[in-house]
């Protein structure tokens, strides 16, 4: 599955049920984890793995990015209410 961002694009906070991974192709992917506070920043070329119950969210500097994965594709929303 190939994903595009457009610019400035913030996702919600969430989890994913699952170990997932994706390689930047464009652009710069900053992956947020709400556990440490942390913001790390990815540009073209980068492999990134996120693990599996790790609350997240995602933001764009235009980037595109292709998830690998070895079960299905799968995101669980996270309310503010539940952290």
């Amino acid at each position: 599955m190939l994903l595009d961002y457009p610019a400035d694009h913030i996702t919600e906070w969430h989890d994913h049920s699952f170990t997932h991974a994706a390689f930047v192709l464009d652009g710069i992917f900053v992956n947020e984890s709400q556990f440490d506070q942390t913001e790390l920043y990815f540009g073209p070329g980068n492999f990134v793995c996120g693990p599996k119950g790790q609350i997240m969210r995602r933001l764009a500097f235009r980037h595109t990015f292709l998830p690998f994965r070895s079960s299905p594709f799968r995101s669980q929303g996270v309310t503010s209410g539940t952290l």
